[in-house]
């Protein structure tokens, strides 16, 4: 904090002096942009510290995560920092690493692996960070694998050098799962990880905890892969007939990760 000496913080409004209407009022807005963007204009706050564990904090990271005139300036193993462009005197915000256990641009290969390494040292100096890092080196072990950055998978590995990329991977994203068990993004990318090494009793350990919060395209995505590439005759030839009717469909055919499944329909695990 020291870093943004003009600093004016919203906190999430559990400080008692600020009273009940205050405090719900701030705490509800967290959840809502809308609402989260009037409490930040009202009160011309140019510094947000956001709990990226939980989920009723996602709306408010999304809103700091898309304004451009907000970057992110610190990121932790529980919070992250967000200060406005005005307020930010000599502090450059990250470029690559983003806010919570989200991959931001670590996979995407118009960044340099130089370019993850400077941003990651820069934030490995600080403390409090060390389930951070486990999953950025987690997620950056990834990059060979990545199809289309994160918009398409994790393929299958092809030597056994990627295999153990693959393991190096998902020994890292366990590291930060013992922090955040359950957490949904730490446990699909760790699925994927396990999947791509072929490792499928793991692979499906993770994936499942990655539903507990529910059904999504990625998890879905995910099983999908894996019942193709490792499922017996019945579960395969389910699979088969769902990857099927999701290429007849308009609004999934054009999907880059169900076209990138297709292409790799004949890809196994032993």
């Amino acid at each position: 904090m020291f870093a943004a000496p003009s600093a004016k913080l919203l906190i999430d409004g559990r400080v008692p002096f600020y009273g009940p209407d205050m405090i719900r009022r701030v705490a509800q807005s967290f959840a809502d942009q809308a609402g989260f963007a009037r409490q930040l204009a009202a009160y011309d706050v140019n510094t947000v510290v956001i709990d990226h564990t939980r989920a009723d904090h996602i709306a408010a990271t999304d809103y700091l995560s898309t304004q451009d005139d907000w970057g992110l300036v610190f990121v932790e193993d529980g919070h992250s920092l967000f200060v406005r462009t005005d307020a930010r005197i000599g502090i450059e915000p990250f470029r690559i690493l983003a806010a919570g256990y989200r991959t931001g641009g670590l996979l995407d290969a118009r960044f340099a692996d130089a370019e993850i390494r400077e941003e990651a040292t820069r934030l490995n100096t600080k403390p409090n960070t060390t389930v951070m890092q486990a999953w950025h080196q987690g997620i950056e072990l990834l990059r060979p694998l990545a199809r289309d950055g994160s918009r398409a998978g994790i393929r299958k590995h092809a030597t056994a050098g990627e295999q153990r990329i693959a393991r190096a991977s998902y020994a890292r994203l366990s590291f930060a799962a013992q922090s955040f068990p359950g957490f949904t993004t730490i446990e699909l990318y760790r699925a994927m990880a396990a999947l791509a090494a072929c490792d499928l009793p793991e692979a499906r350990a993770a994936l499942g905890r990655a539903m507990y919060g529910g059904q999504t395209r990625e998890t879905s995505l995910v099983g999908l892969e894996l019942s193709l590439r490792a499922g017996d005759d019945a579960e395969g030839a389910r699979a088969r007939a769902h990857l099927g009717r999701l290429l007849d469909a308009a609004d999934s055919r054009l999907d880059p990760w169900v076209r990138a499944i297709a292409a790799d329909l004949r890809v196994r695990c032993p």
